[in-house]
């Protein structure tokens, strides 16, 4: 149980006195690419019937990364709400996916899970909403022939003149990574609020984005997260809040302990 424990360990430190407040927002960063076989066994110990389901219909390497991702997350809720893991209950996914309504009666704790390739993103929030989305910067995704699906007219309009093409996937993987954390923060769909119908908007005093929409957009703060090199990420708070510094995890038994502020904010 060495791999299992020694995650729950860095959990723990990253999350440091967070479980303790009645408000606040955090964003956690997990490398899922150091996991052997045994450590994935150790960690599946943490999934529930319908998760262990899903992951034997996965290839390698996405299915060790749904392993980790999803123990990660029961790891976490559990830290935040001090109870076993195994007690962590969801409600059945017909939307955004929330706790059991026994489990936040005394503190609204609300959660958003990303993960893509082998990197994993965690978002935590107290008294408020939150949505996060990772996405690995694909040069020949298909996305990147169809800006005017995932644009609107106004960020068409600004996108940057005579942009490579690397940096053209990564402007738009930006915006996209943008608009899905909204769309997880509030519950919306994709087919209900398609992407072009969205845009991001710089607020210039601030190190964030809000968000415009139409026929109109909840209120919020949307923060480009600075991952490893080659993905985009991106948390939404609803309504807006302050963002803690994204924490990266490197398990002890993997390496030394890595939990750098990798991203800074202002409210």
């Amino acid at each position: 149980m060495a791999a299992l424990a020694a995650l729950e360990h860095s959990i723990r430190d990253a999350l440091g006195g967070f479980a303790s407040q009645r408000r606040g927002a955090c964003v956690l960063s997990i490398d899922a690419s150091p996991y052997d076989h045994d450590a994935l066994r150790q960690l599946s110990q943490c999934l529930v019937a319908g998760e262990l389901q899903r992951a034997t219909r996965l290839r390698e390497p996405a299915r060790a990364t749904y392993v980790v991702a999803h123990a990660c997350l029961r790891l976490a809720l559990s830290c935040t709400l001090r109870i076993s893991p195994g007690l962590v209950a969801c409600q059945p996914a017909t939307g955004k996916p929330r706790l059991e309504p026994a489990l936040t009666q005394h503190r609204a704790l609300d959660f958003s899970l990303s993960h893509t390739a082998q990197e994993v993103l965690i978002g935590l929030r107290l008294g408020g909403s939150i949505g996060v989305d990772i996405e690995q910067v694909d040069l020949a995704h298909p996305l990147l022939r169809h800006e005017s699906k995932v644009c609107s007219a106004h960020e068409l309009s600004q996108r940057p003149p005579a942009c490579s093409h690397q940096q053209a996937a990564r402007w738009l993987f930006g915006h996209w990574v943008c608009k899905e954390a909204y769309l997880k923060a509030t519950g919306s769909g994709l087919l209900a609020l398609p992407p072009r119908a969205l845009t991001v908007r710089h607020s210039p005093k601030r190190k964030r984005w809000t968000m415009q929409a139409t026929p109109s957009a909840q209120d919020c703060a949307v923060y480009a997260l600075r991952v490893r090199s080659g993905y985009c990420a991106a948390a939404c708070l609803v309504p807006p809040g302050r963002l803690e510094p994204l924490k990266r995890l490197v398990p002890r038994h993997v390496g030394p302990p890595a939990m750098s502020a990798m991203h800074a904010s202002d409210d």
